[in-house]
């Protein structure tokens, strides 16, 4: 989504891939309860989505794609938290309420930065971080608005996202000495979970040191073009990045109030042991506090090292943001063209070969069926004169149900072609297959 209007993709990242993840939720919760295999299999991928949604949004020098690399990356860590929760069984309360939490956060803000983006490109029209440099220097509002979804989007202490981000991380933590065996590489992803949120915080201080910080190129292409931004905007933009501060300033009434909405998804008695969980939890003491700062660090660092060695010019004052991805690592040159002039020609030429060899083979019958009545029925001619003239049998013997039986096959051989050809045929198979299936999610989910 980032070649859409940017109101359009905040509505995308902040809602619509929530669906997503509720159906995730459903199938951890109901269905697939304490199903080792697929929890850990939603963590696997979590994994490689928080971590290359992370790495896509380092290199990224466009606004709105980094944008929605973070949303991949983020979306990545919720499904970590859903993946833990079969793994956990009844001990999955920090992470349930963590991947919950997450959702809420994450809608806060992407709509903070995708309308902080929205106001930007409204203006000047642009998204190049080369072409932004130093827009917002003289925004103070906006400065501090996008400041606010940066930092809590990083899992900055005082700030929502650290809330979400932490419940997860102790969840993390608390399966690690649970996993026995699987110990070390569970740790392996706490690791990376670190990473990741270390990322998240330097390509966010990259998105903002471009536009409220560095200072603009003497030729930059948004001189003279009017900045103002109306009030309803920054209305807009506020009740987001307020809600933010309101959650992280106040973490426990943030928090109560998600598990209260999760109580459809439990027995009153786990719900009673999941609120004792959650009001002994101390979000602040250091043991929590380690795992943000570690991420902060690394993120310093890896922000350093952007700024080092991803960009050219003055380093200090007004640097050339660039993009080093490899190209041969991009997807469209990977995947996309390779299946659209490769495999797909590959494919409908064989299927053309096919249709071909089956019309060839069809007319061949078609043929053969015609020869093969002319000749039964000039045959049946000779025998039907030979009796009459020859023998002089004059009484032709009938075989009724040999009759009934021909016509009735002749019909049905008709009415199959014509039911099978048919679309709504077609539908009415994928309808009892999806109706088996749901038949069999219901028996695994109440059995």
């Amino acid at each position: 989504h980032p070649v859409a209007p940017a109101p359009a993709s905040a509505l995308l990242s902040g809602v619509l891939t929530k669906c997503g993840i509720f159906g995730v939720l459903i199938l951890v919760l109901e269905i697939f309860a304490e199903n080792f295999a697929f929890g850990f299999t939603v963590i696997l991928l979590g994994t490689v989505t928080m971590l290359l949604g992370a790495i896509l949004a380092v290199f990224s020098v466009d606004l709105k794609r980094t944008l929605a690399c973070s949303s991949v990356s983020q979306i990545g860590f919720i499904l970590i938290g859903c993946g833990l929760i079969p793994l956990l069984k009844e001990e999955c309360t920090l992470a349930m309420s963590g991947a919950m939490l997450y959702m809420v956060n994450h809608s806060l803000f992407k709509l903070t930065l995708f309308l902080c983006a929205a106001a930007i490109y409204m203006n000047c029209h642009m998204l190049n971080l080369n072409d932004l440099k130093g827009y917002g220097r003289d925004l103070p509002l906006l400065k501090i608005l996008f400041a606010v979804g940066a930092l809590g989007i990083s899992g900055v202490p005082m700030l929502s996202g650290y809330v979400s981000k932490t419940l997860i991380h102790e969840g993390l933590v608390e399966y690690i000495h649970e996993a026995e065996g699987l110990a070390p590489l569970f740790k392996t992803i706490e690791i990376l979970f670190l990473v990741s949120g270390g990322m998240t915080f330097a390509y966010m201080m990259k998105i903002f040191h471009a536009i409220f910080v560095d200072k603009p190129d003497k030729d930059c292409k948004y001189a003279g073009k009017d900045k103002s931004i109306s009030t309803l905007t920054y209305v807009s933009i506020g009740i987001p990045a307020g809600l933010i501060l309101l959650f992280g300033a106040v973490p426990k009434l943030f928090v109560n109030g998600v598990a209260a909405l999760m109580g459809g998804f439990n027995t009153a008695e786990y719900e009673h042991h999941q609120l004792e969980v959650l009001h002994g939890l101390k979000l602040f003491s250091w043991e929590n506090l380690k795992g943000s700062l570690i991420s902060l660090g690394l993120g310093t660092i890896f922000f350093i090292l952007i700024r080092l060695l991803l960009t050219e010019g003055d380093k200090r004052k007004s640097p050339v943001y660039l993009n080093r991805w490899p190209a041969k690592l991009d997807l469209e040159e990977l995947v996309y063209r390779p299946l659209l002039t490769g495999f797909f020609p590959f494919i409908f030429r064989h299927i053309c070969v096919d249709k071909i060899l089956k019309g060839i083979w069809k007319c061949v019958m078609t043929v053969g069926e015609k020869l093969g009545m002319i000749l039964g029925n000039t045959f049946a001619g000779i025998v039907e004169l030979m009796r009459v003239h020859v023998f002089k049998d004059l009484e032709a013997k009938r075989h009724p149900k040999l009759d009934r039986f021909k016509r009735s096959y002749i019909k049905t051989e008709i009415y199959y072609k014509i039911v099978s050809g048919a679309l709504s045929f077609s539908l009415m198979l994928i309808c009892i297959g999806l109706t088996g299936t749901l038949i069999y999610l219901l028996y695994l989910m109440f059995r």
